[in-house]
């Protein structure tokens, strides 16, 4: 009886390695999805590497590739996704993973996945590596101001959206960025006119309607400022931005029906808690 159960438990034991030996480990499924990869069979990447990240989800390098993948099928959304995902595991160091180091899109959209993870350096590292291969690379100069605009680098801002224009000079989202930033330096006629070029090159960005509202508000020019801010709610009623100046144009203007309506629209979407804070004094003031 004893025998029999060494036997067995023998036998138990041979399969179970043998089982070991015949499943690939996820380093060699890794190299194999490289291999794919740098072979330009980017649909069979994308299935080898769907397959591994789903039984590895933490398994950082493999999520990298396929977000590198994605990007490289045209799937933008999903490979910054992947790369969202990626910087949660790892947020450092990422691009060392990438089969092409100089894969343009992959350093691009990996930059855009930073924007969104709140981490302006990482994102400015990934624009300025797209730049160092494609200097005209009009996202990554756009964004590259963006990301020193949101490190709070104004005079980098600048400089960097300033040069973008020369190589695009009616893109609007640098026309935008521009005029955001020369708003923060109290620069109201030039935020203005970036403001409005920015529309004369896309006439329904809702985002340059409200620039421009701020810079007419603070300006005084009351009707105007109250003219644009409604004109971005027009055309994007779901952007908190344009309620609070537009509450605080009609307050000033003494339209408190008006001016209560907005700054309630505005509480309801969720705002920050510091502008939060501000409606909710001016609503005091105004009396509900």
């Amino acid at each position: 009886m004893k025998r029999g159960f060494v036997l067995l438990a023998l036998a138990m034991v041979v399969v179970l390695i043998s089982g070991c030996q015949t499943a690939p480990a996820p380093s060699n499924k890794l190299e194999a999805a490289r291999a794919s990869l740098k072979a330009g069979n980017v649909t069979g990447a994308i299935t080898e590497l769907e397959a591994l990240v789903a039984a590895e989800p933490t398994l950082v390098e493999a999520r990298v590739l396929l977000a590198q993948a994605y990007g490289q099928a045209g799937r933008t959304a999903e490979a910054v996704n992947q790369f969202q995902s990626s910087i949660l595991l790892s947020p450092q160091g990422l691009d060392k993973h990438f089969a092409d180091p100089n894969d343009i899109t992959a350093h691009f959209l990996l930059g855009n996945a930073y924007v969104n993870a709140g981490m302006p350096l990482e994102a400015a590292a990934q624009y300025q590596a797209v730049l160092k291969l494609d200097a005209q690379h009009i996202g990554a100069n756009t964004n590259l101001g963006a990301a020193y605009y949101q490190m709070g680098e104004l005079d980098k801002a600048i400089e960097q959206l300033r040069a973008t224009l020369k190589l695009a000079p009616d893109d609007p989202e640098t026309h935008y960025l521009l005029g955001a930033a020369l708003i923060q330096q109290d620069k109201l006629a030039e935020a203005g006119a970036e403001f409005r070029k920015a529309l004369a090159a896309r006439p329904e960005m809702a985002e340059a309607y409200i620039g421009l509202g701020n810079v007419q508000l603070l300006n005084g020019e009351l009707d105007e400022a109250i003219v644009s801010l409604r004109q971005a709610i027009q055309i994007n009623p779901n952007l908190p931005e344009a309620y609070l100046p537009l509450g605080k144009a009609l307050a000033a203007r003494g339209d408190k029906a008006g001016a209560r309506e907005a700054l309630t629209t505005f509480l309801k979407l969720n705002p920050p808690p510091q502008p939060r804070q501000e409606a909710e004094q001016l609503l005091a003031q105004l009396g509900q």
